[in-house]
């Protein structure tokens, strides 16, 4: 894992061991102001995590910090979402053919600002439990002499006295940001850096084709039922292009309005069921609108101009939704996204973020139309689990992991979903927000 922040200087070290990468702090004494303690791990060596988790919490204990309270407290309604610092780590091998050990860690608030943080790489003979604790020790000596004091009178106190006093006193109650719901209480109307703006939807079904192309059973249906699911989130302007309206110069004329149109605080929803065409010789992929009656690809639509269009539409939040043959092929290079995690904090980061994302039914491959209950498999588990979610905010991520598993199972297709290469995504999700 790699981590910068903006306002520590880089310091470049160098030791036996190999690099080490350091960052200077501006003070530690900042980390005093916080009442709670959380520590999570991000993606450390599943076969160390215990013992690494152990060495941390020592040189923790031997900075005085108080014992950490369980991670749930990041998502509770009990505890001032403010007063809790979070210690995020990890400790990885960083290259294996050369033996290098990444450690990484930063305190961060509850706005996921880093205040402390310290990243090292150590090149080592052997990949073993005794060089990544002895790593971490190195990569923790940001807080050697370090004495940790909760700047108020009840800094004595251990934390779980702190906990039942924030449980059970008699203060004037405090509007707290957590809550079983992950986005409840980031007061989302009045926030500053979380405005969100109005939600378009465009959605594409053919099944009637002209010339070379054979009809489809599903499409239209499909993606009516797609729209139909979608009334039940927060959607504020609905364009349909169904068989043959679907031309290849009407689907342009539509991407071109939501050019001109979407606001960068915006979200946009495409979806798109039909033909899909793949030209090996000029390895690339196409749409096949409803008028395009013969093989050449000046009929089509390439997955390079979607991507164009996509880098176009200043939204914030781009979700792209391809159910047909060599959709896939839109994912060019290698792209990365903060992963998944069940917390206020998660989905602050994600909508804050500017993303340009697919999701496809297949990747480069045929898929099928047929399915179950008159859909197509990919649009029959897409529906199902739009239908039966019961969480007011539900990202593209959340829905990709549901609808992943029974697709493969039940069908020769993987769908996919990742950022659309140098569409501009910066990592973050597209929110579907439940009415």
């Amino acid at each position: 894992m790699h981590i910068v922040s903006r306002v520590f200087l880089i310091v470049f070290l160098f030791c036996s061991y190999g690099k080490v990468f350091s960052q200077a702090n501006p003070s530690l004494n900042q980390l005093n102001s916080y009442k709670y303690f959380v520590i999570k791990d991000e993606n450390t060596v599943p076969q160390y995590k215990d013992t690494i988790a152990k060495k941390i919490l020592s040189i923790l204990k031997h900075c005085n910090f108080p014992a950490p309270l369980d991670q749930s407290v990041l998502y509770s309604n009990k505890f001032d979402q403010c007063q809790i610092l979070t210690l995020v780590y990890s400790a990885t091998s960083a290259s294996y053919s050369s033996s290098e050990i990444a450690c990484s860690f930063k305190f961060v608030d509850c706005n996921y600002s880093s205040i402390v943080s310290n990243e090292i790489h150590e090149k080592t003979a052997f990949l073993n439990e005794k060089n990544y604790i002895k790593t971490v020790a190195k990569c923790f000596n940001t807080l050697e002499g370090f004495q940790y004091k909760y700047a108020t009178k009840e800094a004595a106190l251990p934390t779980e006295e702190l906990a039942s006093q924030e449980k059970s006193g008699s203060e004037e109650p405090v509007q707290y940001r957590g809550n079983a719901d992950p986005l409840k209480g980031l007061n989302v109307s009045k926030s500053k850096d979380m405005v969100i703006g109005k939600y378009y939807a465009l959605i594409i079904g053919i099944d009637k084709y002209k010339g070379i192309w054979p009809p489809l059973k599903n499409a239209v249906s499909d993606a009516k039922a797609i729209e139909t699911s979608l009334t039940k989130y927060k959607f504020d302007v609905f364009h349909e292009l169904y068989n043959e309206q679907a031309t290849r110069e009407k689907i342009i004329d539509e991407f071109e309005w939501l050019m001109a149109n979407v606001k960068e605080q915006d979200n946009v929803f495409i979806y798109y069921s039909g033909h899909g065409e793949l030209k090996k010789e000029l390895n690339k992929g196409y749409w096949v609108p409803s008028d395009a009656g013969t093989a050449s690809t000046s009929n089509y639509i390439s997955n390079n101009d979607i991507q164009t269009f996509l880098t176009g539409i200043k939204s914030k939040h781009t979700l792209l939704v391809s159910d047909a043959c060599f959709s896939g092929d839109i994912f060019r290079g290698n792209t990365v996204s903060v992963p998944f995690e069940e917390s206020e904090k998660y989905y602050k980061e994600v909508h804050g973020l500017v993303s340009r994302q697919a999701m496809t039914s297949g990747g480069i491959e045929p898929v099928m139309d047929g399915g179950k209950e008159g859909h197509s498999i990919f649009a029959y588990y897409f529906l199902k689990t739009l239908n039966e979610n019961a969480s007011k905010y539900f990202d593209a991520s959340q829905l990709y992991n549901k609808i992943k598993i029974p697709v493969i199972n039940n069908s020769e297709q993987s769908p996919k979903l990742s950022p659309v290469k140098g569409a501009g995504d910066e990592g973050g999700q597209f929110i579907f927000i439940k009415k």
